[in-house]
């Protein structure tokens, strides 16, 4: 379900993100867009901005590369175990929990 979220919005089939509150115009084929809008359900809010530049941050450190990364336990917004759905070897994903494309 979520990649189908991330999906339709870099499709550009989510023009509803117009009418609302957003940092920017909507538009197709924006995948950083896409990643704040999954996380804060606006287009380039304040709060998916900061969504975006964790992400980007988080894969700039290679996160996935350090021991105990997306262990099992509680889960903090904005934090490690909710970015680990979006990274794996480096590069955006969308819709796996863990490193292994397990869901």
């Amino acid at each position: 379900m979520r990649y189908n979220i991330w999906r339709s919005c870099y499709n550009g089939y989510e023009v509803w993100l117009n009418n609302g509150p957003r940092g920017r115009p909507y538009h197709a084929g924006d995948a950083w867009g896409c990643v704040g809008r999954w996380f804060a359900g606006k287009w380039y809010t304040p709060a998916a901005v900061g969504y975006i530049r964790r992400v980007e941050q988080f894969l700039r450190e290679r996160i996935w590369t350090r021991p105990g990364f997306a262990r099992p336990g509680p889960v903090v917004p904005g934090t490690a175990a909710t970015v680990a759905p979006l990274v794996q070897a480096g590069r955006l994903i969308a819709g796996h929990r863990d490193g292994r494309g397990q869901r």
